[in-house]
């Protein structure tokens, strides 16, 4: 008696979660009375078309899921059941639920409509498709929604974690007696299934194999209780850029309010000409970044890139109304700067800044050079041609 219906024991892990250890999981007593039936999911069968899937782990944990979503927020979910079981890798003989929960915490699940188990789905094979990259990617939204965790219930224990959650329980399937499943003597546990009341001389299971509520006498110890925890996520990943990116424009709009004052022109200014000048407009920070955009920071004179300043070639406080011209601007070095377009003088302004840049540079590319002896020959032979 030891056929498999789809549930395998988890291997034991020192680091799993125990309800009454070192589980970090909160204790949020949600039905005190531990009675989860107002809040059953939707009715979906396992054995739907007569195909085995041996999928009764991921069913019973997305029962379970569902059950929770629709206490703690009120939203009724219905998640992919065949989605789990294949992206978990179930295959014949079942999963364990330790498997199964990682990979739902991991990967994620996708809504039943998006991966379904319907009237399509006839064949064992077809159940376990290919699931196809774009569905595996569309799976991430659950996580992105909801933190999912679960943890190891102590048998002792058992009902207390009833008022937490549903829980999953393993069983031996299925033997009955006077109306109540018992466990017939040396059967190992091959189903799961979710509990979600307490009796007096039972508990009550909501199976996922016929969708039917069973009840299984007390003395029907589970080899496996598992209890589950899922909040919704309020810091989500896109939540999280939003705000960051919500924080990063209000900087913005301090230092543009900033800048747009007398006292933040006056620095402005300082900061661009080296010394106390006119006080800028509310829009010149902005003109600077967007003049950058299109004309590299190099100076057109000497060709560094190093302390480089915008210069206005008719200036501010004379032609405040060319202030955020960009025909008004071009770079230049700080020596550059004070030599070519204010000829040694920071008061003077050259207005032909533009034709002496263009004329330097036809210098620079035309130039030539002679060799040192023959200039020196030059100029020997003008010194003798002298009366």
């Amino acid at each position: 008696m030891t056929k498999n219906y789809g549930f395998r024991p988890d291997i034991e892990n020192p680091d799993d979660y125990i309800l009454g250890g070192s589980s970090p999981l909160p204790l949020e007593v949600l039905q005190a009375s531990g009675d989860w039936t107002p809040h059953l999911p939707l009715k979906e069968f396992q054995n739907l078309n007569a195909i085995e899937p041996y999928a009764c782990v991921a069913f019973t944990i997305l029962n379970c899921v569902e059950i929770l979503i629709k206490r703690k927020y009120g939203e009724d979910t219905n998640w992919s059941d065949r989605f789990l079981a294949a992206i978990s890798g179930t295959k014949e003989g079942g999963n364990s639920p330790n498997v199964v929960c990682e990979f739902l915490r991991k990967v994620g699940v996708v809504p039943q409509e998006v991966w379904p188990f319907d009237s399509s789905i006839t064949s064992f094979e077809k159940f376990y498709e290919p699931i196809p990259e774009a569905v595996k990617e569309l799976a991430k939204e659950f996580n992105e929604k909801w933190i999912f965790k679960y943890e190891n219930v102590p048998l002792h224990l058992i009902d207390v974690a009833l008022t937490y959650s549903p829980l999953l329980v393993s069983v031996p399937a299925w033997f009955e007696k006077d109306g109540y499943y018992y466990r017939p003597d040396g059967m190992q546990d091959n189903h799961a299934t979710t509990y979600i009341k307490k009796g007096f001389e039972y508990r009550l299971v909501f199976d996922s194999y016929d969708s039917e509520l069973k009840r299984v006498h007390v003395s029907v110890n589970p080899q496996t209780i598992k209890r589950f925890w899922i909040e919704k996520r309020t810091n989500n990943l896109k939540q999280q850029i939003s705000i960051l990116q919500q924080i990063a424009a209000l900087y913005q709009r301090i230092i543009d309010l900033i800048l747009s004052s007398k006292i933040g022109r006056v620095i402005g200014a300082w900061f661009d000409a080296g010394a106390w000048g006119a006080v800028r407009g509310p829009l010149w920070s902005k003109t600077k970044r967007e003049y950058a955009k299109i004309h590299p920071k190099v100076c057109p004179f000497c060709k560094t890139t190093k302390k480089i300043e915008l210069h206005h070639i008719f200036p501010y406080h004379l032609f405040p109304q060319y202030e955020n011209s960009f025909w008004n601007l071009v770079w230049a070095c700080r020596d550059c700067h004070f030599k070519f377009c204010h000829h040694l003088d920071w008061s003077a302004f050259n207005p032909n800044v533009l034709e002496d840049i263009k004329w330097y540079k036809e210098k620079i590319e035309n130039r030539q050079y002679e060799k040192t002896e023959l200039i020196i020959e030059l100029i020997g032979r003008l010194e003798k041609s002298r009366p």
